[in-house]
């Protein structure tokens, strides 16, 4: 049984409808990806642009991974997480007012060498809303 979606879209795998959406969303992002200038590196965005992009990057590096947070998107609960993973909380269930730096490893923390190590090497995740 497919769980019903806003749209009247469902999470069957075969469902046509979501399959259509999806190759959409993908020739979407390899057309603006693609489009020539498009910066392919942190270091091709002007300064601030660069500064705003790292600072928006977690790292874990007992995990391999860096998850790009977007606001109001879960952002609290996943840096929750990313305490809890690093030992600092015993459960996400804390609902203590977040402190979103302390204990936290942002991109930007890094040295140009370890950002590039760690975009080349490590999982990337985020999560967006429809």
């Amino acid at each position: 049984q497919a769980l019903p979606r806003p749209g009247g879209l469902s999470l069957e795998a075969g469902d046509p409808d979501l399959q259509v959406r999806q190759d959409v969303r993908n020739r979407t992002l390899r057309a603006v990806c693609g489009q020539p200038g498009m910066p392919r590196d942190p270091w091709d965005l002007p300064v601030g642009q660069r500064r705003t992009l790292l600072r928006h990057i977690l790292v874990s590096d007992r995990y391999r991974f860096l998850y790009c947070y977007v606001p109001k998107v879960a952002c609290s609960n996943w840096k929750r997480v990313l305490k809890v993973l690093a030992g600092v909380l015993d459960n996400v269930d804390v609902r203590l007012k977040m402190d979103h730096r302390n204990d936290l490893v942002f991109l930007a923390d890094l040295r140009p060498e370890e950002i590039r190590y760690r975009l080349q090497h490590y999982f990337k995740f985020l999560f967006v809303r429809d």
